[in-house]
């Protein structure tokens, strides 16, 4: 489907693309800040049918971000005073439902000559909300430090109705439900090795009833520039978990070192002397 009345920018420095009502101003990236963004065709695009409301308004986020800015001793004092850009964007997932089922062989520790045992077995899992990022910008690890995302009180997506700009998503279905399968096979393993004590653990999995949706999850993407540097930070539109790039003070870690050695060395010469005192008496 493509939607009437769209227009989207991609990036030419990170890549990522963003839809929004046609007409529209938006001169820079929402993802990195940058100034280079062009106007691409959306032609063929699918969007997802369903997105999940904010639950965090724009001064909340704000508010997270600058929790966290004041969350370290060892962030930059100019940390806590700088101006956030920050901006809403739906980003585009697919979720994930059905059921694994893994046979393994694995080596447990034992009561034999090498301290270990072989041993094999299979578990069935029924698994649900599973969500593989279908992003071009927003990596994995970023999704992961913010998740969970609740799909408890999803809405009908209408493109002319966005609630604030989306992301287009990259993945096909075919490289979603690859991409689910990794995932549940994975988490199932890390389960089975984990319950078992396992010290090596290898199997194979059987996927059923895989169910897989696109849908858009609500994030605050937000920019601040510090000494002519951008740093990135992604914020969950539901719970406010907090990610991104926040510099660490090196002024404030080598003081600290510092001081560190000055307290070990005074101690160290107070050892000495209280031994050097008791000769004295001995």
């Amino acid at each position: 489907m493509s939607p009437a009345g769209l227009q989207a920018v991609s990036c030419q420095g990170c890549g990522g693309a963003v839809a929004m009502p046609a007409g529209a101003p938006h001169p820079r990236c929402l993802f990195c800040g940058s100034e280079a963004v062009v106007l691409m065709p959306t032609e063929g695009i699918e969007l997802p049918g369903t997105f999940l409301p904010f639950e965090v308004d724009q001064a909340g986020a704000q508010a997270k971000f600058r929790d966290k800015a004041q969350a370290s001793i060892w962030y930059p004092g100019d940390l806590r005073d700088a101006t956030l850009e920050l901006d809403p964007l739906l980003l585009p997932a697919w979720i994930w439902s059905g059921q694994v089922e893994t046979h393994w062989a694995a080596l447990v520790r034992g009561s034999t000559r090498s301290g270990k045992r072989p041993r094999t077995g299979s578990d069935t899992k029924r698994v649900r909300g599973v969500l593989v990022p279908s992003s071009s910008a927003i990596s994995r690890a970023e999704l992961d430090s913010i998740a969970p995302f609740s799909g408890a009180n999803s809405f009908m997506f209408r493109a002319d109705q966005a609630v604030a700009p989306f992301e287009l998503g990259k993945l096909t279905r075919t490289a979603a439900r690859k991409a689910a399968c990794d995932a549940l096979a994975q988490q199932h393993r890390a389960e089975l090795a984990s319950a078992n004590a396992t010290v090596s653990f290898s199997g194979s999995h059987l996927f059923r009833e895989l169910e897989g949706q696109p849908l858009l999850l609500p994030v605050y993407v937000g920019a601040y520039r510090r000494r002519g540097k951008l740093h990135r930070v992604v914020i969950n539109g539901q719970s406010g978990a907090i990610t991104g790039e926040f510099p660490k003070s090196w002024l404030r870690i080598g003081c600290a070192v510092l001081l560190f050695g000055f307290i070990a060395a005074g101690l160290g010469l107070a050892l000495l002397l209280l031994i050097w005192a008791a000769t004295l008496y001995l």
